[in-house]
């Protein structure tokens, strides 16, 4: 508990005297502040001013107690978001791995061609892309011939 403080001049440096007078049915308080010299009796008075410290102490800790709770959940949210930007980070180098990985091993999409193929596309050039796609049309035209089937492309 809490000493209560002066009313006079808020001075901490305070006493509950109990005095036990033989014409007192039962024993009274007194509050003496040693810095002022004011005194507060009656067991009621010193009572009321006892809760009302009492209370401000509770108001005090309740008060506390939502801080830790808000810097808790600041802090827990703080992690939250360091957590992902590590997860989002490991992504990235994870994917500039791949992609590092592919454009090593990556040659052109046309069987002939040994270049590298570019960032967009499967073919180092236009001209491969070209020639690749006049190949696989060609290769159709001589399967629906061989199977005797019509060409699925206009004659030419």
């Amino acid at each position: 508990m809490t000493t209560i403080p002066c009313p006079k001049c808020k001075s901490r440096s305070t006493h509950i005297s109990v005095s036990r007078h033989a014409w007192l049915p039962e024993p009274d308080e007194i509050l003496v502040c040693t810095t002022c010299g004011m005194r507060v009796y009656g067991r009621d008075r010193v009572g009321a001013l006892r809760e009302q410290v009492e209370a401000a102490a509770r108001r005090e800790e309740e008060i506390r107690a939502a801080e830790r709770a808000a810097l808790l959940a600041a802090a827990q949210r703080e992690r939250a978001e360091r957590e992902t930007e590590q997860k989002r980070a490991a992504a990235i180098r994870r994917a500039a791995r791949i992609e590092a990985e592919i454009l090593r091993n990556a040659k052109c999409a046309w069987p002939p061609c040994e270049n590298d193929h570019t960032m967009t596309s499967r073919y180092c050039s236009r001209k491969c892309s070209n020639k690749n796609a006049h190949a696989r049309e060609k290769a159709k035209k001589e399967a629906a011939k061989t199977a005797g089937q019509p060409s699925p492309c206009p004659a030419a």
